[in-house]
């Protein structure tokens, strides 16, 4: 009987983050690869969850990663082939590791929300990336801002200016 093989120093990991762009409802799923990942990368996915959801752990083996072009391995075919289009709003969840002479790599597990819109949009801010576009330009309320972030913006800006003119008269 053979010793398995020793276990081997594994490269840095290619993929470096997952990107889901829509663009005139065309979905794309894309994983930032500054680097060739090689055919031992394996890469594994859930099928679309809530955007609430924050861990996952039901992965299915979907193939090896592509080869990136200009920095950028398209996963769309190999996602949409088991699980399809992901709706919009919802949250996808991959896996990446390599396989090398048996042995596994402990995985790297990155998500993204599918936004309605192609991103960065005009009305968009982060990271409250699917806020509306303010519905008036009255007082208080920046054209093209999230109007839900408006509010604790100025608490924020309230609070340190507060705390910043104390200090000021304390000093004077």
């Amino acid at each position: 009987m053979d010793a398995p093989p020793a276990q081997p120093q594994f490269p840095d990991l290619a993929p470096q983050n997952l990107v889901i762009t829509n663009t005139a409802g065309v979905i794309t799923l894309n994983l930032t690869c500054p680097t060739n990942p090689g055919e031992n990368t394996i890469i594994r996915a859930s099928a679309p969850v809530s955007q609430g959801r924050e861990t996952c752990d039901d992965f299915r083996v979907l193939g090896t990663c592509p080869a990136p072009a200009a920095g950028s391995a398209d996963i769309t075919s190999l996602y949409t082939g088991r699980y399809g289009v992901p709706p919009v709003a919802k949250k996808v969840y991959v896996r990446a590791n390599q396989f090398v002479d048996g042995w596994e790599s402990l995985p790297t597990t990155f998500w993204a929300i599918v936004s309605a819109e192609a991103w960065p949009s005009t009305g968009a801010c982060w990271p409250l990336s699917n806020c509306p576009p303010p519905v008036s330009t009255r007082a208080g309320v920046l054209p093209g801002a999230c109007p839900l972030a408006w509010p604790l913006l100025q608490a924020l800006f309230a609070f340190d200016l507060g705390r910043s003119r104390g200090q000021a008269r304390a000093a004077g």
